[in-house]
């Protein structure tokens, strides 16, 4: 761009000024300190702040241009006070006109909807990032100073302006950027096995889906599912709650991972988060985040522990961050627990810890920072826990409750059978061969098959276990004609 503008350094003496003793108040006649240009209504400053205003040998700092006949000084005048003096200004700054603060208010609105902008370029002199239009497609680039020259620029992105679509040229950091979060239920959405536990000292248990609990903490703990705290990220939350944890005492919150879902991720800078909330009446909550590593694939010896991430337990609300750098992910390939271990310190307290929207991902910056957390669709989510457990029962209720529909595993018999049977089909493929328990529908007591019609329970066994579901018998038992039997049921096909 041009700037159409005159410059003159000349010293400005139009007219005479009105000078007093001991006031910085300067009057003029026959000068025009502004001026209004009648095509832009611009000012024109024929002199600025901080030009020198002389009258012989003294010389004063301007202060402020009060009007066209009227300045103020930094100083009071010192000399005699005199009606009409001679005086000169001495510019020490250049006088704006129309012309130029029209040119200024034309490059501060560059880049605006009025005055769009063809290209941006960004450098510091390690990188470049420019943003341009070619081929009508608006597209980003970068590159990278080697040995102070900058090496070539390569597109990052590319927008279509018809359709709104992004396209990446040099490809994507993450392979699958819509499950970005290797651990499944992160959100605490699913609870096949019920929403209320009590775990004893030195039990494991598992809890909300995927989340296997152990305690350590001199006593039963309760775990629960909740309304997330406020600050939360999702619906639900996780809560632990205990009377009298012992100075010392830990719960262990593990996900266990299969090496397909961490392969890709061995040796790599990686990141954990979570919600978090949580208090005890006496002492204070700390932790840390580490790794249990196999030692083969997916052997489940879980006895490797490449290293920890400390964190301090937030006041409140707070997102906890962990990073892992590639030293304590090296392993993680053959499948690992990722655990997190709450500690109770300096005193015996009561605790109420809350957590939620658990993820687990790649860093690619290696600066520890997190994604925003991944939703997944329930159902999605759902069913990536099927794979691993699945029950009969409806979400939120406990295996072996008494007096609940049995699904969709019932026969009814056209004959008295001795040997009778239901047959059952999984929802989900799981993971291994998985251990199938029945529950009687009537009074939920294990190893039973109910006759409905009856009201009994009969001894019954599951037999031609696969991955894609079971037959289960009861034997030697008389069920009578059109009596109908069911089962309740889990599968666990857990690491």
């Amino acid at each position: 761009m041009t700037i159409p503008y005159q410059l003159s350094m000349a010293d400005y003496v139009a007219g005479m000024a009105s000078v007093t003793n001991s006031s910085n108040v300067v009057n003029f006649t026959g000068a025009a300190l502004t001026s209004v240009d009648p095509a832009t209504g611009q000012t024109n400053f024929a002199v600025q702040v901080g030009d020198a205003f002389i009258v012989g040998k003294a010389v004063y700092e301007i202060d402020s241009i009060v009007s066209a006949t009227q300045l103020t000084l930094v100083q009071d005048y010192a000399g005699t006070t005199n009606g009409a003096v001679a005086y000169k200004i001495r510019h020490r700054s250049i006088p704006s006109n129309s012309a130029m603060a029209a040119a200024i208010a034309q490059l501060l609105a560059l880049g605006s909807d009025a005055a769009p902008d063809h290209s941006r370029t960004l450098d510091d002199s390690t990188a470049r990032l420019k943003f341009y239009f070619d081929s009508f497609l608006a597209k980003l680039a970068v590159g990278a100073y080697s040995g102070g020259v900058l090496q070539s620029l390569k597109e990052a992105l590319s927008i279509d302006p018809a359709t709104g679509v992004v396209s990446f040229p040099n490809g994507m950091k993450h392979n699958n950027p819509g499950f970005r979060n290797r651990l499944i239920n992160g959100n605490f959405d699913v609870w096949q096995r019920g929403t209320s536990f009590t775990i004893a000292n030195g039990a494991s248990a598992y809890t909300a889906d995927r989340r296997l609990i152990s305690n350590y903490t001199g006593v039963s703990i309760t775990v629960a599912q909740v309304n997330a705290p406020a600050g939360f990220l999702g619906r639900f939350a996780l809560n632990i709650t205990a009377t009298g944890v012992n100075d010392g005492g830990y719960v262990v919150i593990s996900r266990r991972m299969e090496a397909s879902d961490l392969a890709d991720l061995d040796s790599k800078t990686c990141v954990f988060a979570f919600d978090a909330n949580g208090s005890t009446s006496v002492g204070t909550i700390d932790g840390y985040s580490r790794f249990a590593c196999n030692s083969a694939i997916d052997n489940s010896s879980w006895s490797v522990y490449p290293g920890a991430a400390l964190f301090a337990f937030p006041v409140g609300s707070g997102r906890i961050v962990s990073a892992f750098s590639a030293a304590i992910t090296a392993g993680i390939k053959y499948g690992a627990d990722l655990q997190t271990v709450f500690g109770q310190h300096s005193a015996t307290g009561n605790w109420n810890i809350s957590i939620g929207a658990e993820q687990f991902e790649a860093d690619p910056s290696g600066a520890g920072k997190a994604n925003p957390f991944e939703f997944r669709p329930l159902p999605v989510e759902l069913a990536m826990c099927q794979r691993y457990f699945e029950t009969s029962y409806d979400d939120g209720v406990a295996p072996g409750t008494a007096g609940v529909a049995p699904g969709d595993c019932t026969h009814s018999l056209d004959a008295p059978q001795s040997y009778s049977g239901v047959q059952c089909r999984f929802k989900t493929l799981k993971r291994a061969t998985p251990t199938v328990t029945l529950y009687s529908p009537g009074s939920g007591a294990v190893g039973k098959i109910y006759d409905t019609n009856g009201a009994v329970d009969c001894v019954a066994a599951p037999y031609f276990i696969s991955k894609k579901g079971f037959t289960a018998g009861i034997n030697n038992v008389a069920v009578a004609t059109s009596h109908t039997i069911a089962a309740s049921w889990t599968a666990s096909a857990e690491l």
